[in-house]
């Protein structure tokens, strides 16, 4: 039943990466706050302290809100611990005497350091606020290599004793026999493995452009295993040798956690795909003048941005008287509609074309008798107020490029359909594209 289960799963998941948009990032983020060698000590108190972490990652959305991310980190763990007790362990001196060797830990401190390359594998969740906020989430799971650990003690003495219970007697300030106090201080490596952690982070996403956005968010991250290579040596011993903490039995078990916010930069990859429209804009007639042979315009589009619009000027023949009299009799109440589609939640699809739209200006102008009717649409994600505010934005878009270029601002209108009037039916992502658009009709002034 499990590889049943198994089996459909990820089908369905190729069926999703095949039928939805796809939107892919890179990015960058860093980030500090809390970075913890979690472990208790049998005598004395451990805390964790600031760290930093630096991301670099790839995120892959196969469905409008949904996505997985991977890529590469650096994490940067502090510990700091402090002991205060007194550990008695036997010995047996040169004469074959055996004794108590006592260590007294006075205030003793000891930090540790860790670096730890991260490979990460997270499900995101994207939801947009506006259409400059969005809210940004994602849960998953990382390896944590350790690269380089260490441990340098910062303070306190050890005061190192030896009794002898035959003769009732503690001996100390012996220096040759171990007996002595010291303060100096230790460091070496540590010896760590690595860790398998289970993340998440919540943060939001504003865009700074149609391909950068800033993200601003709140992170943690929680150690699964014992990150700890186990030893049984003293922290201390009588050969003078210092192992550290974290490779004496003061503690078995280590557990790196951290918690802390991050901001970061999102550059949007985008395929370039083109889509060619053929549409034919009206007649522009002058008194005295023999009319004009219609044009073909040819929109190629990218799924960001309207790329281009390249005029095709046919070769023009002399009309026939035939011709001519068609040509004078047609009114100029004809309809014709231009469609621009637009990505995904988007009103910036025409910014390049500023060139591109001096046909309609100057149709316009040619002609007094004749206005626009910008209508915007879009397809049925979201909901129905947000998608009427959609339209409307991209209606007003095109009609702002076109006053720009000289067109009379009077002689334009516009509206919003929202998804009340799809081209196609709304049943893949194909069609979605193409209900993502605005129509430009030619209609007589009222």
């Amino acid at each position: 039943m499990k590889r049943h289960i198994t089996i459909v799963l990820i089908l369905l998941f190729c069926s999703m990466l095949q039928a939805q948009e796809k939107q892919q990032y890179l990015h960058l983020t860093v980030g500090g706050g809390l970075h913890n060698l979690s472990y208790n000590l049998q005598n004395g108190t451990q805390s964790g302290k600031f760290g930093k972490t630096i991301n670099a990652g790839y995120s892959y959305f196969f469905t409008q809100h949904w996505g997985i991310q991977s890529g590469l980190g650096l994490q940067w763990f502090n510990a700091h611990s402090t002991i205060n007790f007194l550990s008695a362990t036997p010995q047996v001196d040169i004469d074959g005497e055996n004794f108590e060797f006592r260590v007294n830990y006075n205030n003793w401190q000891e930090k540790q350091q860790a670096l730890f390359l991260d490979i990460p594998l997270t499900l995101q969740y994207r939801h947009a606020l506006s259409n400059k906020i969005s809210l940004q989430g994602s849960a998953g799971g990382k390896i944590s290599i350790p690269i380089s650990s260490s441990y340098t003690t910062t303070g306190g003495s050890i005061t190192t004793t030896g009794y002898y219970s035959r003769l009732n007697a503690e001996l100390s300030n012996l220096p040759e026999f171990g007996f002595t106090t010291t303060t100096d201080s230790y460091n070496n490596k540590l010896s760590l493995r690595p860790s398998y952690m289970a993340i998440a982070d919540l943060g939001g996403l504003y865009s700074l452009s149609p391909k950068i956005d800033l993200y601003v968010g709140a992170y943690i991250n929680y150690g699964l295993n014992n990150a700890l290579k186990k030893d049984t040596k003293e922290i201390y011993q009588l050969d003078a040798v210092y192992n550290g903490v974290l490779a004496s039995t003061q503690t078995t078990k280590v557990t790196p956690m951290s918690l802390g916010v991050k901001v970061g930069i999102y550059f949007r990859l985008a395929k370039t795909r083109e889509i060619k429209i053929a549409v034919e804009l009206p007649v522009i007639t002058q008194p005295a003048e023999p009319a004009q042979k219609t044009d073909t315009v040819i929109v190629s589009q990218k799924i960001d941005t309207v790329s281009k619009i390249v005029v095709e000027q046919p070769v023009i023949k002399d009309p026939t008287p035939i011709e001519k009299e068609k040509r004078t009799e047609q009114p100029l109440d004809t309809v014709s509609t231009i469609t621009i589609n637009f990505t995904q939640n988007s009103d910036k699809t025409i910014h390049e074309e500023a060139d591109k739209l001096k046909e309609l200006t100057d149709m316009l102008k040619a002609n007094p008798n004749q206005c626009l009717q910008i209508t915007g649409h879009t397809c049925n994600w979201g909901t129905r107020k947000n998608n009427l505010r959609i339209g409307l934005r991209r209606a007003n878009s095109v009609k702002s490029k076109l006053i720009k270029q000289g067109a009379p601002a009077k002689k334009i209108f516009t509206e919003s359909k929202g998804e009340a009037e799809p081209l196609v039916p709304n049943t893949s992502e194909v069609n979605r594209k193409k209900n993502r658009r605005v129509e430009i009709k030619v209609v007589k002034c009222k």
